[in-house]
C-alpha cells in the first residue's frame, strides 16, 4: 500500500537521525519539534511503526492520500484538519465507462465529499482506502509530525531513512516531497471489518496548552535558555542589551538549518572573534548559539553544518531545543543563561513531565 502526495507543502521525510557521523560532516537530521513528535507516535498507541518515522509538515498546508485504510495522527503546530474521497463511478460517458475525456482533456465523473473536523493541534484518525486528509497552514506554532500506523518500506543509509538536504539521500531522492511521490508502507495495525472514518483520539486544547508550554506561561514560550559558551562574555561585554526581556526576534529565514535571530534596538552587531582571537572551525551541536563577527546570532538546527569558527555565544538547553521547531518568523525572543547544574535539572523534570503526558496520550489511544 501506498501514502499519496497530493499537495507536499514544505514537507519531507525525518525519523530518528543519523548519530555518530558529525566527523563526516553530516549533521543529526533529526525532527525540529521532538516532543511533538514524540506525541504523535503516542496518539497511534500499540499501532505505532517499530522504526519510527514522521512527515515533518512546514507552515504551509498540505493533503496526503492513503491507498488503504490506515492509522495516522498528527501532533504539533495547531491546523485546520479535514478529510475525505474522491469517488467515481463506472457509468458510460462518451462510449467509455469511468472517467470521460472532453475534448481530449479529463474529466472527473462521480461525486467528492469532505468533511472539516475543526482546528487541532493533535489528533488521530482512521482512514478508509483512497481517503486522503487535508493539514491546512499552520495557525499557532511552525512544524507538525504526520506519522502513520505502518512501517515505511524505504532503505535507510547510514541507519536512517530521513531525507538529509545537505548530503542528497536518502528519503525520496534526499529532497523534500513533491506532489505525486508514492510511499511505500506495510500496515502495523489491520482493522478487522470495515474501518469507519473516526476520530479515534483528540485531545482537549486546554491540556493541549498546558502540556506544549511544560507547565510555563503561554507568554514565556519564546524564553529560550542557554548555557554560556567561550566567548559569551566578549560578547555579552560588547552587546550588554542581549540578554534583555525580547531584545530578540526571529527573522524570515527559519528553517532546519538555523534559527536565525535580529536585534529589536537600534543597534550596530558587535564585532568579536572566538576568545583566543583564532580563526579556527571547531565541532557544532544542536541548540549552538553561533554569533558572526558583525552579524546576529544564529540557533543551529538539526540539519546545521557540522563544524564553524564564529564565537559561540552559548548552547540552548535539552529541555527547550523543542521550542525552537514552534518559533514563527517575527515573534519575540528572550535568551536566558543558566547554569550547567540547572540546565540537567531541567532537562530531568521537563522529562518526567513530558514522558507523563505521553503515557496518558498513549494509553488513551488504545481505549
Amino acid at each position: 500500500m501506498y501514502v499519496v502526495v497530493d499537495q507536499a507543502g514544505l514537507s519531507q521525510l525525518v525519523d530518528h537521525g543519523r548519530c555518530g557521523y558529525g566527523q563526516y560532516g553530516l549533521a543529526g537530521g533529526q525532527p525540529m519539534d521532538s516532543q511533538a513528535a514524540r506525541t504523535a507516535l503516542a496518539l497511534l498507541g500499540g499501532g505505532a511503526a517499530n522504526r519510527p518515522w514522521w512527515i515533518e509538515i512546514g507552515p504551509a498546508a498540505c493533503r496526503m492520500r492513503v491507498t488503504e485504510p490506515l492509522m495516522v495522527a498528527l501532533a504539533g503546530a495547531a491546523r485546520s484538519i479535514g478529510y475525505g474521497r474522491d469517488e467515481y463511478d463506472a457509468r458510460e460517458v462518451d462510449g467509455e465507462y469511468g472517467p470521460g475525456v472532453d475534448g481530449g482533456q479529463p474529466r472527473e465523473v462521480g461525486r467528492k465529499y469532505a468533511r472539516n473536523l475543526g482546528r487541532y493541534s493533535q489528533i488521530s484518525l482512521q482512514l478508509k482506502e483512497n481517503q486522503w486528509l487535508q493539514i491546512g497552514a499552520a495557525e499557532d506554532g511552525f512544524y507538525s509530525y504526520l506519522s502513520f500506523g505502518a512501517e515505511l518500506e524505504l532503505e535507510g543509509i547510514l541507519g536512517s531513512v530521513g531525507a538529509s538536504l545537505v548530503g542528497d539521500f536518502p528519503g525520496i531522492l534526499g529532497r523534500r516531497l513533491a506532489n505525486g511521490d508514492r510511499l511505500a508502507v506495510a500496515p502495523t495495525f489491520v482493522p478487522t471489518g470495515e474501518a469507519p472514518s473516526v476520530t479515534r483520539t483528540s485531545i482537549h486544547p486546554v491540556a493541549s496548552r498546558q502540556w506544549l508550554h511544560c507547565g510555563r506561561s503561554p507568554a514565556s514560550d519564546s524564553i529560550l535558555r542557554f548555557v554560556p559558551g567561550p566567548d559569551y562574555g566578549a560578547l555579552l561585554a560588547a552587546a550588554p542589551w542581549a540578554l534583555a526581556s525580547g531584545a530578540w526576534m526571529t527573522s524570515s529565514t527559519v528553517d532546519r538549518r538555523a534559527v536565525r535571530l535580529q536585534a529589536k534596538l537600534d543597534a550596530a552587531p558587535p564585532a568579536v572573534s572566538m576568545n583566543d582571537g583564532a580563526a579556527r572551525s571547531v565541532p557544532t551541536v544542536q541548540g549552538l548559539i553561533q554569533w558572526p563577527n558583525g552579524g546576529w546570532p544564529l540557533i543551529l538546527g538539526p540539519d546545521r553544518q557540522t563544524i564553524g569558527g564564529y564565537p559561540r555565544f552559548g548552547c540552548i538547553i535539552t529541555a527547550d531545543l523543542p521550542l525552537l521547531g514552534r518559533l514563527r518568523p517575527g515573534r519575540s525572543v528572550t535568551l536566558v543563561p543558566v547554569s550547567r547544574q540547572e540546565a540537567r535539572a531541567l532537562y530531568e523534570t521537563t522529562e518526567q513531565r513530558v514522558s507523563k503526558w505521553l503515557h496518558w496520550v498513549r494509553t488513551a489511544s488504545e481505549r
